[in-house]
C-alpha cells in the first residue's frame, strides 16, 4: 500500500475555487435570464391568454364573414355558401313545398313488446327478464289532496274582530 499523504496540494484548492465560480457565474446567469423574460411587465401566462385571445378574435372574425358573404366553397363541385340572411327565406320557401308526409323511416322498438292474450289463465310473462315478479303490474296512485277549509260565514266574521283587531268594538 502506498503511504497517504495529510499534505493538500495547491491543485485541488484552486480546482475547489474553479468549481464554486462556475457555479456562481450558472447562478448570475440564470437570474439575469429569469429577470429578463418577466420585462415588459407580462408574465407567461399573461402572453399566452394575449395570443388565445387574438386567435379567438380572429377565428370570430372569419366566421361572421361566412355567415355574412357569398363565395365559392367549391367551384369544381359547385358548391356555395351563402348569408344567413339570404339562406332563411330560400329555406322556407323549399319548406312550403313540400307536402308533409308519413316518414320512411323504420324504427324498431327498443324492448320487444309482448302481447298478454286474455283468455289465458297463466299470468303473463315480466317485461323485461330482469325485471322482479309482478314488476309490470305495479300502479302508482296519485295522493288525494285535501279538501280546503269552508269559508266562514258572513255572521262570524263581525264577531272575530274587526280590521283593528278589536273584538266586538265600533
Amino acid at each position: 500500500m502506498a503511504p497517504e499523504s495529510t499534505n493538500r496540494t495547491s491543485t485541488s484548492i484552486i480546482s475547489y475555487l474553479g468549481v464554486l465560480t462556475v457555479l456562481g457565474a450558472v447562478l448570475v446567469a440564470s437570474v439575469g435570464i429569469l429577470a429578463l423574460s418577466g420585462r415588459g411587465g407580462q408574465t407567461l401566462e399573461e402572453r399566452r391568454a394575449a395570443a388565445r385571445v387574438e386567435v379567438r378574435t380572429r377565428l370570430e372574425k372569419e366566421a361572421q364573414e361566412k355567415l355574412t358573404s357569398e363565395g365559392w366553397v367549391d367551384k369544381a363541385k359547385g358548391l356555395v355558401h351563402i348569408s344567413v340572411a339570404d339562406a332563411i327565406p330560400l329555406a322556407v320557401t323549399e319548406l312550403k313545398a313540400k307536402k308533409p308526409a308519413p316518414s320512411q323511416i323504420k324504427v324498431e322498438p327498443s324492448l320487444p313488446i309482448f302481447v298478454a292474450d286474455p283468455n289465458s289463465k297463466e299470468p303473463p310473462p315480466t317485461a323485461m327478464p330482469s325485471a322482479p315478479q309482478g314488476a309490470d303490474t305495479i300502479r302508482f296512485v296519485a295522493p288525494a289532496v285535501p279538501e280546503a277549509p269552508a269559508a266562514p260565514e258572513a255572521g262570524e266574521a263581525g264577531e272575530e274582530g274587526g280590521e283593528d283587531g278589536e273584538a266586538g268594538e265600533e
